[in-house]
């Protein structure tokens, strides 16, 4: 079948509403594919460009257009997970034999394979530079793997066969993620890469890096609920009181963090958490992306029982 990205026009795809909101922010629903009732944005380029996925498809909003991305060969569903300022998108979908990472670049979708004797894969992050990063099932007791594709080439980061997986890239090549060690190997370690190189950078307490950005910020998330930013061997912690549960995905290079706490879409800046509006009648909204101009991306239920999302952009 095709793989070449379709242009969905006003009878194919909703469009995308801005609705009035008061206080900083407003939201923007982007609308789904199909007419369908679910779509959610995970990443967020300079230029306003969302990605994410819409009716089982991974799926780029751009400038006010819908662009259905399409699956792999013999595939039935794929999802964005991140792009890049050239709309170069990542992500995963099904294909023939597994799960496989895929590049969607120039209006066609690339499979980029799994390790050697692996099956599965899956991208998660992407640099301005096309390099992608994220995980590989492997050969061996420990199955997941940190992988990186630059221009084609597989890279494995933890060939020494410790579970782990990494989730985002920076412009200068610094990666973060997090590897299970032989000393705690039911609880994670916050890592980064340089030049292939792993280094621990919480080696005391479990905790799962979502995004660095260019300064070496880290927004983390632990096993409890809570989130902080690891700045240069220390974790500052990111308000969420009286919230029973916060997550953060994303940081730009301001520091400004994108997430949510229990159910609400929230925007750290400062270490403050600003709600951020959601849609009319919707029970509960996430941020999953920030850019440094301060846009968000995520999801907005359009029910109050939130069974229904729609992907949505946040603007001030």
């Amino acid at each position: 079948m095709s793989i070449g990205a379709a242009l969905l026009s006003a009878p194919a795809a909703k469009a995308a509403t801005a609705v009035p909101q008061g206080g900083a922010y407003r939201v923007i629903d982007l609308g789904t594919l199909n007419g369908s009732d679910w779509s959610e944005a995970f990443a967020v380029n300079e230029h306003g460009h969302a990605a994410g996925q819409s009716d089982g498809h991974a799926t780029l909003w751009r400038n006010g257009r819908i662009i259905d991305l399409g699956v792999l060969p013999g595939g039935l569903w794929s999802v964005a997970t991140d792009l890049n300022d050239r709309d170069e998108v990542v992500g995963y979908g099904s294909a023939s034999g597994g799960t496989h990472a895929f590049l969607w670049k120039n209006g066609r979708m690339r499979d980029l394979g799994a390790l050697p004797g692996g099956t599965d894969s899956y991208a998660e992050g992407i640099n301005n530079a096309g390099d992608v990063v994220g995980n590989s099932t492997a050969p061996g007791e420990y199955t997941r793997h940190a992988v990186r594709w630059r221009a084609g080439r597989l890279t494995d980061l933890d060939p020494e066969g410790q579970a782990s997986f990494a989730k985002d890239i920076t412009d200068h090549g610094w990666i973060v993620g997090h590897r299970f060690l032989p000393e705690d190997p039911m609880n994670a370690r916050a890592t980064a890469w340089r030049h292939d190189v792993p280094t621990t950078l919480i080696p005391d307490a479990p905790s799962y890096p979502a995004a660095a950005n260019e300064r070496h910020q880290v927004a983390l998330n632990d096993s409890g609920g809570r989130a902080s930013i690891w700045y240069r061997g220390g974790r500052t912690p990111l308000a969420s009181e009286p919230a029973l549960f916060a997550q953060v995905h994303d940081i730009n290079d301001a520091g400004q963090v994108a997430g949510f706490v229990d159910i609400d879409a929230v925007v750290w800046r400062d270490g403050r958490a600003v709600p951020l509006p959601r849609l009319p009648a919707g029970g509960s909204a996430a941020a999953y992306g920030i850019n440094d101009r301060g846009q968000l991306a995520g999801s907005s239920a359009t029910t109050p029982d939130g069974t229904h999302q729609h992907a949505v952009l946040w603007t001030r």
